[in-house]
C-alpha cells in the first residue's frame, strides 16, 4: 500500500494542487490492483472501482462540508478501466451443421434449428406461440421475451423493445411442420409440451 502523502504533498493537497492528490490516488490504485487484497492478493477491478467511489465521496465532503480542501482530486483522477472480456467462441458453418445433424433426433431440434436460422435470442424463442408463426408466408414474428426466474415464468419485451418479423426458408418451414405434427402426437399421448412454439396461440 502507499506509504501516504509526503509533507509537501499534504500541503499541496490542502492548497488544491492538482498533482498531490492525483499522485496518491494513482499509486493507491496500482497497489490495490497488484496486492491490495487479503494476503497480498490483487483486488478485482470492481473492488478498486468501489474504493475509488468511496474516496471520491470522502474528498467531496472535505471540499464542500469540511472545507479543508480546495478541490476534489478524485474528480480529476481517471477511474480504473475494466479489462475487456475475451470475445466468445462462435461456431463456424461446418460446426453448426454438425451440431444440427446430431440434434436432429432431439425433441428440442426445432428450437435449435430456429435459433440457428433466425439468430433469435433464447428468450425470444421461449416466448413464441404458434400464432406468431406463419408457415404459409414463411415468417416468424418475435413479440416478446420469456425467462424463468426462481422457478417462475417471467415475460417481457424483446431485447430491442419492439416486435420484429423474420423470414424463414423452406427447410425451416418443414422442420416446424414436423415439430407441430410431433407435438400433436405427444399431446394425444399425454406427454408435456416442451417448446415455446408448441404453446397454443
Amino acid at each position: 500500500m502507499p506509504r501516504g502523502l509526503a509533507p509537501g504533498d499534504r500541503t499541496g493537497l490542502r492548497a488544491g494542487h492538482p498533482d498531490a492528490g492525483q499522485r496518491f490516488l494513482v499509486e493507491l490504485r496500482a497497489d490495490l490492483l497488484t496486492s491490495g487484497g487479503k494476503g497480498g492478493k490483487p483486488l478485482s477491478h470492481r473492488s478498486v472501482e468501489y474504493v475509488h467511489a468511496v474516496l471520491r465521496k470522502a474528498f467531496n465532503d472535505a471540499v464542500r462540508v469540511d472545507q479543508v480542501l480546495a478541490s476534489n482530486p478524485a474528480e480529476r483522477a481517471k477511474r480504473p478501466r475494466k479489462p475487456r472480456p475475451a470475445p466468445g467462441t462462435v461456431w463456424n458453418d461446418d460446426q453448426l451443421r454438425a451440431f444440427l445433424r446430431v440434434a436432429r433426433r432431439h425433441r428440442l431440434y426445432a428450437f435449435f434449428h430456429l435459433a440457428a436460422y433466425t439468430g433469435a435470442w433464447r428468450g425470444e424463442l421461449l416466448n413464441l406461440r404458434w400464432a406468431d408463426i406463419d408457415l404459409d408466408a414463411g415468417e416468424v414474428t418475435f413479440r416478446g421475451s420469456t425467462d424463468v426466474i426462481d422457478g417462475e415464468r417471467v415475460e417481457g419485451t424483446t431485447k430491442g423493445g419492439r416486435e420484429r418479423t423474420v423470414s424463414i426458408d423452406a427447410g425451416t418451414v418443414r422442420v416446424l411442420k414436423e415439430h407441430r405434427a410431433r407435438q400433436a402426437r405427444e399431446r394425444l399421448s399425454g406427454l408435456p409440451e416442451v417448446l415455446s412454439v408448441t404453446r397454443p396461440g
